[in-house]
Parts: structure tokens; sequence; C-alpha cells
């Protein structure tokens, strides 16, 4: 089966609830799982949507058809396959001619040999970054007839430090780059910008709004480009700060605001544009329609393209508002908090993609993208625990007792995945370099440990290790404090 039934979930459940002390709420959520499981599976056929599970399912269907139109199948850099996976190659190999590439299991004491390894602590990822520029600088081959970098990745295990490694490090080199990892739109100022529209109309009671919520919207660099002539908006920023000022109140009736304050015109355009059209938002389509056309307002600046990644970023957004408002759930009516929570949520998956030259120049890459390729100089960055392996994240609705019950890899597989693509490529190269912070809140990952302690077992001893770091914050010292005597 390509799929876990609804009686199979059932039979999972059902003798685990008493054993588990879940609530009676918890225990009719999970009893009316299979039930949901179930009309969810039919509801999404019914609309022509897959899952990859049921994409899975209709894949192994397609062996059994008379006529296929292959003749052999090569699978490589496949690790812990799925049993659905398992299940569609071993159906092939009834078909085709099928060539499975494995890589073998590697172990610390393979990846040393004949290797040079380097270790960076850095405060912070800025301080990271610092190490990793003079590292990149001093490259065996740097200032030859060609050029190291053809040859070179940087991974990325947290796309977070993508935009700060791009501009302190790589567009210095002012050398040809590719980046294949998504930047998380989470992190982006639309995202910012349209998460404190959304927020006050949630805080907004009646026609009331909370007057902090009204001066940050208008404070971002994207509403300036709104005024359009019709007024100057630090005017307009400042009349509300003497408003609350003078008045003391936290919330406001926009015509209240209006009827205080010099540039008139301009705040009446900008509350049609901004808060208006979220007043009557009573659906996610609402909401996703308001919105772009706040993007569309925003990226026909021409200011616009000066900001970093912005096309990038406006088009990867506009494909899911886009999306959500074609989408059978755009028309249900929700609650402004949880219209503010579903976009939250969709904006959190979102990935930016970035459109470069895979084959030529620097690579920046995350770790699952050097999947079969191999370079002959390695840098990583963020190699701390919580990061490099990630942090696993448990859903709870398949918590580790159910996933035990129906024979679904557990948590710890995932990180057994890390390792092994991690190890891999760390084989492959001939020049490694390992940066990470370190700090009372961050320290190296367990791969890094497991790599050193090798090391320091060929060398005899502890400490055998250099790891390099930058010099220590300087620390000022406080100043003495003298008690003056009344009188």
């Amino acid at each position: 089966s390509y799929l876990i039934t609804p009686l199979q979930l059932q039979g999972a459940i059902s003798p685990n609830l008493h054993r588990e002390y879940l609530s009676k709420e918890a225990a009719r959520i999970f009893e009316s799982l299979p039930a949901i499981y179930d009309g969810l599976e039919k509801g999404l056929l019914k609309r022509g949507l897959l899952t990859r599970g049921l994409s899975y399912k209709m894949a192994g269907g397609l062996l059994s058809k008379p006529y296929f139109p292959f003749k052999k199948a090569i699978f490589a850099g496949f690790y812990k396959v799925t049993a659905a996976e398992k299940a569609i190659v071993e159906g092939l190999k009834e078909r085709l001619e099928v060539t499975e590439i494995e890589d073998d299991r590697v172990l610390p004491a393979q990846l040393v040999e004949g290797k040079n390894i380097c270790f960076f602590k850095g405060h912070n990822i800025h301080s990271q970054l610092k190490l990793l520029r003079h590292t990149l600088e001093d490259l065996p081959g740097t200032g030859g007839p060609s050029s190291p970098f053809e040859d070179t990745v940087i991974v990325i295990p947290r796309p977070d430090s993508l935009v700060p490694l791009l501009e302190w490090v790589v567009e210095p080199l002012e050398h040809p780059y590719n980046v294949s990892i998504g930047y998380p739109a989470t992190r982006t100022p639309l995202f910012s910008l349209f998460l404190e529209l959304l927020k006050a109309q949630e805080e907004r009671e009646g026609g009331l709004y909370f007057v902090q919520s009204v001066q940050r919207i208008l404070e971002y660099p994207y509403i300036k480009g709104f005024s359009q002539g019709q007024g100057d908006m630090d005017n307009l920023l400042r009349s509300i700060r003497d408003w609350v000022k003078q008045t003391r109140k936290p919330f406001a009736f926009m015509d209240e605001l209006a009827a205080s304050i010099e540039e008139k015109d301009l705040f009446k355009t900008l509350y049609s544009k901004l808060f208006r059209p979220f007043e009557e938002a009573n659906s996610l389509g609402d909401a996703a329609q308001g919105l772009l056309n706040i993007l569309k307002a925003i990226t026909e600046r021409k200011a616009w393209g000066l900001y970093p990644f912005s096309t990038e970023a406006a088009g990867a957004i506009s494909r899911a508002l886009h999306e959500l408002l074609e989408s059978s759930i755009s028309k249900e009516r929700c609650r402004r908090a949880c219209i503010r929570r579903f976009i939250s949520h969709l904006f959190q998956r979102m990935r930016i993609p970035f459109q470069g030259l895979p084959l030529k120049g620097l690579q920046v890459l995350g770790l699952l993208e050097t999947r079969c390729l191999s370079f002959k100089n390695v840098l990583v960055i963020d190699s701390i625990e919580g990061v490099l392996p990630p942090e696993p994240k448990i859903s709870p609705f398949l918590p580790p007792w159910l996933r035990r019950a129906l024979g679904l890899p557990d948590i710890y597989s995932s990180v057994e995945i890390t390792r092994h693509h991690f190890y891999q490529l760390i084989k492959k190269a001939e020049n490694v370099y390992l940066f990470w912070t370190e700090n009372p809140k961050e320290a190296r990952s367990r791969f890094i440990e497991e790599i050193i302690w090798e090391l320091e077992k060929r060398a005899g001893r502890l400490g055998a290790v250099e790891v390099k770091g930058v010099p220590p914050l300087v620390q000022i010292p406080s100043r003495r404090v003298f008690s003056v005597k009344k009188g």
C-alpha cells in the first residue's frame, strides 16, 4: 500500500490512547482523525488535487499499465527511502532495467584521511562571516591562472543567513556566483508590513484603531511613496505623535485623527488604501486581494528596485496570494484573528527562489542541494546544534507514539539523513572549513564534535585541534560609582 488507510490509522490510535495520558479533548481529536483523513483524501481526489502520498499512489498505479514508455531507470542519491518509494522502485524493477547508485556509509575516521580540515568559531553570525571572508581570500590557488571559486561551495544550513552572506562576503568578491537556496519570506520587509496591516485590524475595536499600530504602518519605507505629492509624510507622522502626547489616548477613530492633523488629504488617501479594504474583509480571499492591491501599488514605485531581492520577493509573494485567491477556501468566512494567523502560516512555509548560474561561479547552496555533488573547497557556516542537524519538529497530529504505531520514520531518522549528506560532502572535498557560533545560547554541532574527537584520537591528546576565532570582544570596565552625601 502506498498510503496508510483510515482503517490502519484507526487500528494504530485505538489501543494507544489510554497509554498516552491524553486529555479528553485531545483523545476526541485523535479518535476523529481517521474520519478526517478519509474525508480529506476523497475531497482532494474530487477536486483533482494531490498530496505527496497520493502522488506515490498514482505513480504505483501506472506500473500496471500495458504501455510503458521507458526502458531504463537510474536512482541516484537516495538515502533512507520511505516504504512508498521502495515499493515503486521494486515495481519498476519488474518492468525496466533499474540501476541504483548509492553512497557508502561514511564514518568519522574516513573523513579526516588526507584532508585539510579547519575550524573557526565566532561570537555571532557577523564574526562568522568575517572569518569566512578572510578564508575565501586565502583559498589555495587564489591569485593563480584559474580562480579557486569555480570549485568552491558555501553551505548554508540556515537560510536566514543568506542576505548578510551575499552582502558582506560574496558580492565584494566580484566573482560570478549561483544561489540555489530559498530565502524565508518571513525575513522580508513585505511580510512585516502585511502582518502589521492585518494585526491592526485584529486590534481594532469597532471603528477604534490602536494608534501605535497606525504609526508603525505609516513609518514603513514602502509607504512613503504613497504620498504622490499630496503632502509630507514626515509632517503627518509628527502630527500623529503630537496628537498622542496631547490626548494620551491609545485608541482613536480615523476621522478623529484626520481632523487633528495638517496633512488631511494624504491621511485620507492612506486610510483608503491601507486600512479601509481590510475593514470589510470577511474571508481569506478578501484579505489576499487587499494585500495584492497594496503589493501592486508598492512595486509601481521607482525606488522599488533599490531594495535587496525586491523583484524575487514580490514575485513569490504575488504567486502565493494569487493561489490563495483562486483556492477553494478563499470564500470561507473567517474572523480577523483567523485571517492573520492563516496569512502568517502561509508566509512561514514560503521560500523565495533565486535565479542563478548553476554551472558557473561560486556556489551558495543549502545542505540538501549538495546531494550528488562534489567540490574541492567546502565552507559550511552556522554549524551549530539545532541547525546542523535541524531541531526536529513534532507534529501534534502525528506525535512520536503514533509514528511508531504506524511504522513511520521517527524524528531521529532526519538526524541520520542530515549526517549522511554532510559527511558525503566532506568526504569528496580536499579543503574543508567549518564555522560556528559559540556563546551561552549556541554550541557547535554534534557532527563537528565527532570530527574533532576523531582528530584528537589520532593526535593522542585532548585539545590537539586548533580552533581559530576572532579576537575577543573588548570588555569595557565599569566606572567606579561614588556616593555623594547630602548636607
